[in-house]
C-alpha cells in the first residue's frame, strides 16, 4: 500500500535559512535535515505533492535523487524551470484530487476561494512559511509548519478537524496563527 504526503517550501540548497530564521547552522545541514526528515516519513513507493518552492542550487538533481517517493510539483514562485526537468511524475500551476474521498485542491499560494470550496473541497498550500492565517478549509502545508518533513493526509484531517472545531484530540493545539503538535 502506498502513502501520500503534501511538503511546500523546502527551498532545498537555497540561503532561505536566513530569511526565514530556519534553527540551522548552515545551508548544509539545513539540506541534509530536509532529506533525512523527508526519507524518515516517505517509503519509495509513496506519492509526495511538493506544493512548491523545492529549491535550486548546482547539486539539485543529486538532492532530488536521494528523496524518497514518487514526486507530483505543483509549481511555486522560487521554482525556476529548469528545475521542471528533474524526474518529476507531473508538474503543475495546482491541481484537485482525491484522497481517502476528500477532495484536496492543492496550490502554491494561499487563496481567499478556491474551486470546490462551498462543495467541501479543502484547499493545501505552501508559500507562507507558517505566517499565514489559518482558516476552516485552508492549511499551510509547508515544512516550517510541520517540523521540517512532509505529513500525512491524517495529520491534514486532523487539523482540519480541529479548525472545525470537531478534533477528538486533545494534544492538538492552535498556536499563533498556524496549529502545532
Amino acid at each position: 500500500m502506498t502513502n501520500v504526503f503534501f511538503t511546500a517550501d523546502t527551498h532545498f540548497g537555497e540561503n532561505y535559512r536566513k530569511l526565514r530564521k530556519r534553527p540551522f547552522p548552515s545551508i548544509e545541514e539545513m539540506t541534509k535535515a530536509l532529506i533525512q526528515n523527508w526519507n524518515k516519513v516517505v517509503g519509495e513507493r509513496d506519492t509526495v505533492y511538493h506544493l512548491g518552492d523545492f529549491g535550486y542550487s548546482l547539486g539539485i538533481l543529486s538532492i532530488f535523487k536521494q528523496l524518497h517517493g514518487n514526486k507530483i510539483l505543483v509549481r511555486g514562485n522560487a521554482d525556476p524551470f529548469p528545475l521542471l526537468s528533474l524526474d518529476w511524475v507531473e508538474v503543475a500551476e495546482s491541481m484537485t484530487i482525491d484522497v481517502q474521498g476528500q477532495n484536496l485542491w492543492l496550490a502554491h499560494h494561499p487563496h481567499k476561494r478556491w474551486p470546490g470550496q462551498d462543495r467541501g473541497t479543502w484547499h493545501l498550500h505552501g508559500h507562507c512559511h507558517g505566517l499565514d492565517y489559518t482558516k476552516p478549509g485552508r492549511l499551510d502545508g509547508g515544512v516550517d509548519c510541520w517540523d521540517f518533513r512532509p505529513i500525512a493526509f491524517a495529520e491534514i484531517r486532523e487539523r482540519m478537524d480541529l479548525l472545525r472545531g470537531n478534533s477528538h484530540n486533545s494534544s492538538v493545539t492552535l498556536q499563533g496563527h498556524y496549529l502545532r503538535y
